[in-house]
C-alpha cells in the first residue's frame, strides 16, 4: 500500500509540468531581458533577469547567467559596487566557462572604476519641504482640495520653482494583468463570475437580483477608477492614490520619474501659490531616476 504518491503517473507529470514551467519562464524573461539590454534600457531589462531567477532552479547555470545579466546592468549603470556582489553571486552558481571569463574581467574593471573614485552612489530624492501632516509621501507646500469644475484635485500652497520633488509614492498595488485595463468590462465580468462561484457570497450576501445588480455596478465601478488611475512603468500597470489626484493637461507642470516602483513626481516649470498641478495623461513612466 501507498502512503504517498511517490512514483505514481499524476505525481510524475506535475513534475514535468512544473519543470516544463520553470524552463519555460526562464527562457522567456531572460530574452526579454537581453532585448531590453540591448535597447539600453537597463532597469527593465534587470526587472526581467530578477524574473529569471524566480523561475531558476537552485544551484543551476540559469541562476548563474541571471546573476551575470544583472551585473552586467549595473556595470552600464555605474553602479560598481552591486556589479561586484552580483559577479560572486553569479560565481558561486554552476557558472559556465564562456560567462566565467566574462564575469573575471567585468570584475577587474570595476576595482578599477571604483579604486577611481567613480562609484554611483544610488540617489535618494527628498520631498521638498519634507512631508505634509495628512499625506506624509506628499510635500508640505501642496493641498489637495475641492473644486467644482475639477473635482479633487492638487494645489500648491506656495511658489515652487521647477525641478523640485513633491510626491515620492509607493504603489498601493499593481495591476496582475495589465492587459486588463485595456478592457475594465470584461476584467468587471470576469470578477463578478468568480465571486458568485462562492456560495456564501451568492446565497447569503448577494442572494436577490437587486443585490446582484448592485455588485456588479460596484465592481465595474471599482475597475473602471482603478484602470484609469493607474500609472504604466516598465509595462506594468500600478495604482497610486496620491497622484491619481493630479487632473490632466497638454502642457503639464509635473512629470512622473521611477525608481524601484516608487513613483517620483517632479516639477518641470514654475508654479506659483495657488496653481493647481497637472501632469499628462497615458504617459509611460519610463526608465529610472
Amino acid at each position: 500500500k501507498r502512503t504517498s504518491g511517490e512514483g505514481s503517473p499524476f505525481v510524475n507529470l506535475l513534475e514535468n509540468v512544473e519543470s516544463v514551467a520553470s524552463i519555460t519562464g526562464v527562457i522567456d524573461a531572460g530574452s526579454k531581458g537581453n532585448e531590453k539590454f540591448v535597447m539600453r534600457k537597463f532597469m527593465d531589462a534587470m526587472s526581467l533577469y530578477n524574473k529569471s531567477l524566480c523561475f531558476a532552479e537552485n544551484d543551476s547555470e540559469n541562476i548563474a547567467l541571471a546573476y551575470g545579466n544583472r551585473s552586467a546592468c549595473f556595470f552600464h549603470l555605474k553602479e560598481y559596487k552591486k556589479c561586484l556582489t552580483d559577479i560572486s553571486l553569479a560565481m558561486d552558481q554552476e557558472c559556465p566557462e564562456h560567462l566565467l571569463s566574462k564575469l573575471v574581467k567585468r570584475r577587474e574593471k570595476c576595482e578599477k572604476e571604483i579604486a577611481s573614485g567613480n562609484n554611483i552612489e544610488e540617489y535618494r530624492p527628498e520631498i521638498r519641504s519634507g512631508g505634509n501632516e495628512a499625506f506624509p509621501e506628499c510635500s508640505a507646500d501642496l493641498r489637495i482640495q475641492n473644486s467644482e469644475s475639477m473635482g479633487r484635485c492638487v494645489v500648491s500652497c506656495v511658489d515652487i520653482p521647477a525641478g523640485e520633488t513633491v510626491i515620492i509614492e509607493e504603489a498601493l498595488f499593481a495591476h496582475p494583468d495589465p492587459s486588463c485595463v485595456e478592457d475594465p468590462l470584461g476584467l468587471a465580468s470576469d470578477s463578478y463570475k468568480s465571486l458568485m462561484t462562492r456560495e456564501f457570497i451568492r446565497e447569503l450576501l448577494f442572494d436577490t437580483e437587486k443585490k446582484q445588480s448592485f455588485l456588479v455596478h460596484l465592481i465595474l465601478q471599482h475597475v473602471v477608477i482603478t484602470s484609469t488611475n493607474s500609472s504604466e512603468i516598465g509595462g506594468e500597470k500600478f495604482v497610486f492614490i496620491l497622484s491619481s489626484y493630479f487632473n490632466h493637461s497638454c502642457e503639464p507642470n509635473v512629470s512622473y520619474a521611477n525608481q524601484h516602483n516608487r513613483l517620483i513626481c517632479l516639477t518641470i516649470r514654475p508654479i506659483r501659490a495657488g496653481e493647481q498641478l497637472y501632469v499628462r495623461y497615458n504617459d509611460e513612466v519610463d526608465g529610472e531616476t
